[in-house]
């Protein structure tokens, strides 16, 4: 006779029901959806960061730039001559084109020297409302040599000494940095800078010239002084901001350049904008200081 083994009905295997899995699929879907979020924010953050740090060379370079043309800026030999050069912040002729300034000067700094090795040069911000749903502001280059690079003979826009009461004007930067597709984007130095500040320094660290005011070597007291040092502040946006611009929020931001003194200021008053949301982070500020070669 065999002997067959007792069954183990203590140990019968059982199956989940539908409703055990229901739930564990809720909170599978809970755990990978929680894990979803944490990674993109991470994606985010990681890309600001990146971002931050690539607008940040940007604005260094350009400032690098600005500063290798501005240490070697020139006056007269006569300092009372109101008939030579000029080294001017915000002149009524670029009225117009400052967002928060613009600057200009002559330096020895001509591609072709055939007429001479001084240069007119200056820089400002403008809006480009080529595309009247998304406007960009861009940072402008004014840089006229005596002698005209198409034609080889001198330049029309050379007006320092044949007209130096009026040899910046509004046409006149127009003519010379338009900036606009439609023009080829001539005199377009770098896209998404939103503004520019500048504060002129005296010797004794004091500033000469406010950011926001209009000053000239011409009629500074005394008269016909360089400043020891320029401060200069810029404020890029980065471009996929830049694209979220639109013509309300360019007056807000027009709006918040124009009251702020410095480009510091303009960012913390833009992140506490809350119409600025969509374009506020990512704004970046740099400021930096530049002495001046031949301030005496």
């Amino acid at each position: 006779m065999r002997h067959l083994l007792p069954i183990d009905r203590g140990r019968r295997r059982t199956a989940f029901t539908i409703l055990e899995l229901l739930v564990s699929m809720a909170v599978l879907l809970v755990f990978v959806v929680v894990l979803g979020q944490m990674l993109s924010q991470s994606s985010a953050i990681w890309k600001q960061g990146e971002g931050n740090k690539e607008r940040l060379q940007d604005l260094r370079a350009v400032t690098d730039f600005i500063a290798g043309e501005l240490q070697s800026a020139l006056l007269p030999i006569n300092r009372t001559s109101v008939q030579n050069l000029e080294f001017t912040m915000n002149p009524p002729g670029a009225s117009e084109f400052k967002n928060k300034d613009s600057l200009f000067w002559q330096s020895p700094l001509a591609v072709d020297q055939t007429l001479g090795d001084i240069a007119c040069i200056g820089y400002f911000v403008r809006w480009d409302d080529s595309d009247s749903a998304n406007p960009r502001s861009v940072l402008c280059r004014f840089y006229v040599d005596p002698v005209n690079e198409s034609t080889g003979g001198s330049d029309p826009n050379f007006l320092i000494y044949s007209n130096p009461a009026a040899w910046l004007t509004a046409s006149v930067l127009a003519g010379v940095a338009p900036a606009t597709k439609a023009e080829n984007y001539k005199g377009l130095f770098a896209e998404n800078v939103i503004g520019l500040w500048i504060n002129l320094i005296a010797s004794d660290g004091s500033v000469m010239g406010a950011s926001g005011s209009n000053w000239s070597s011409r009629t500074s007291s005394p008269v016909g002084r360089l400043p020891v040092a320029v401060d200069i502040g810029l404020v890029m946006v980065d471009s996929h901001a830049a694209k979220r611009i639109t013509p309300a929020l360019k007056g807000t931001i027009s709006g918040l350049v124009t009251a702020a003194p410095d480009a510091a200021t303009f960012v913390r008053d833009a992140l506490e904008n809350t119409s600025l949301n969509p374009v506020a982070p990512g704004f970046r500020a740099y400021q930096t200081r530049i002495s001046l070669q031949n301030s005496k």
